[in-house]
């Protein structure tokens, strides 16, 4: 089930980190076992430290926002959220009863409601939770993510790139025919496991950069080719550079109005399958910027017979 962190804590969800600690600290001494030792007052004990467990942590906290309480619960474990979260301590500087305390004179100690987790100085160590009896299980650690940046031609021929995650280079390499978006995974290069469990896997998001010639049109590529007006209007040819760097000599049927796209099967942009789309080339008018005087006495004429 998914819970609501800032409702828990009753702090809203732009709220600072000073507003945050305030805001728990008062809910602790409400709750906490030594002073109000009821099942219920436990349960919420419970609760609110999972709440600041990760609204307190910078990290934890960026990623709850961004996918929410259900995709946060299905990326984070117990043992994710109270990792070098030291509860002990901090109940510790507010007076209240942590391994042998004596706040409300019962001499409280954090294992009878954690299940034995109250030794050894907090929850420090990796993989302890102390919702769980304190033991150090081996869990596989979370998956971590990165983005790259790439050219269009290092995406359409395919290569290597560096990452750099957390100080350490990465190498991935990028397949042929990756498109912006694409998330590339390597194995056991995300986070630390637990308890001698195996490391997560690094997910890398793809970006293209733009490239001046060709612009991504839905599976296909699609780029400009000049055409003067006298083959627009009786037909012609135009060259046409394909992805791949060949040229190609294009058809342009008599008749062709500016803005219509020309298709060129096969020479765009590869797929996974390892066939290629299409490339859409679009008729641009080219317009002569300087008419010597028999280029002019033509355009005259035409303009007489209405064309």
């Amino acid at each position: 089930m998914s819970k609501d962190y800032y409702k828990l804590l009753g702090v809203a969800k732009d709220a600072n980190a000073d507003e945050i600690k305030k805001a728990f600290r008062k809910l602790a001494m409400q709750f906490h076992p030594d002073r109000n030792p009821t099942p219920e007052a436990e349960e919420k004990f419970k609760e609110i430290n999972e709440a600041y467990a990760v609204l307190s942590d910078p990290e934890k906290r960026k990623q709850y926002d961004m996918f929410g309480a259900d995709g946060f619960g299905e990326k984070y474990s117990s043992d994710d959220i109270f990792q070098n979260f030291d509860f002990r301590k901090i109940f510790e500087d507010m007076g209240l009863g942590g391994q042998g305390g004596q706040a409300g004179g019962r001499g409280f100690d954090f294992g009878s409601i954690f299940g034995g987790g109250g030794r050894g100085g907090g929850a420090r160590a990796r993989g302890f939770n102390p919702f769980a009896g304190g033991q150090h299980a081996q869990a596989a650690g979370s998956d971590a993510e990165a983005e790259v940046t790439v050219t269009f031609h290092e995406a359409f021929h395919g290569g290597e790139r560096e990452v750099v995650v957390g100080g350490q280079e990465v190498r991935v390499r990028v397949p042929p025919g990756a498109r912006d978006g694409t998330r590339l995974r390597v194995r056991g290069k995300g986070h630390p496991g637990q308890g001698g469990g195996p490391a997560g896997d690094l997910l890398i998001k793809v970006h293209i950069g733009a490239h001046p010639l060709y612009r991504f049109h839905g599976d296909d590529l699609e780029c400009d080719i000049p055409v003067q007006v006298s083959d627009l209007a009786l037909g012609g040819t135009a060259e046409v550079e394909t992805p791949d760097g060949q040229k190609q000599v294009l058809k342009v049927p008599a008749g062709t109005s500016p803005g219509q796209k020309l298709r060129l099967r096969g020479k765009g942009f590869p797929n996974k399958d390892g066939t290629f789309g299409d490339l859409l080339a679009r008729v641009v008018l080219k317009t002569p910027k300087a008419l010597s005087d028999e280029q002019r006495k033509a355009f005259e004429v035409l303009r007489e017979l209405g064309l």
